[in-house]
């Protein structure tokens, strides 16, 4: 069911106004002022999603959105992202996920190449990027 859901707001993210319409608090007015006592069946979870949630929400995935960072709002997006979260990595530095972050650099300087950026905006360049110059031997032995 929550595939499906998903699917179902991928298939339409279009119709939903990319900012948020609503004003702050108004989703504690409509929700219960306590958790329930009892699980909800999903079917109900996902008609509160759908009904306060969604509203409230900056539609980050939509292709009219074009701020902050990149929405996987592509199938090939999607699909990256559930990979991803498969994992459930954080690549915030190198001790955190080595694999992750050298392909981030990599494939930031396929883009700066396909760009024209000289090499000293690369992370493998002369200079420039997070790497600024050195390479990842170097780093490893750091």
């Amino acid at each position: 069911m929550i595939i499906d859901f998903i699917a179902d707001y991928y298939q339409s993210i279009e119709k939903y106004p990319v900012l948020s319409q609503v004003q702050p608090g108004y989703l504690a007015k409509l929700l219960p002022k306590s958790a329930p006592n009892i699980p909800e069946p999903i079917e109900t979870i996902l008609h509160d999603i759908q009904q306060y949630i969604i509203p409230g929400m900056t539609h980050w995935q939509c292709p009219n959105y074009f701020v902050y960072f990149p929405s996987s709002g592509t199938i090939v997006g999607f699909l990256g992202e559930v990979l991803s979260t498969n994992f459930n990595v954080l690549g915030f530095n190198w001790v955190s996920s080595l694999a992750m972050n050298e392909l981030e650099f990599v494939t930031i300087d396929w883009l700066g190449q396909m760009l024209g950026l000289p090499q000293s905006f690369l992370f493998f360049g002369t200079g420039g990027g997070v790497i600024q110059g050195t390479t990842c031997e170097a780093i490893y032995a750091h």
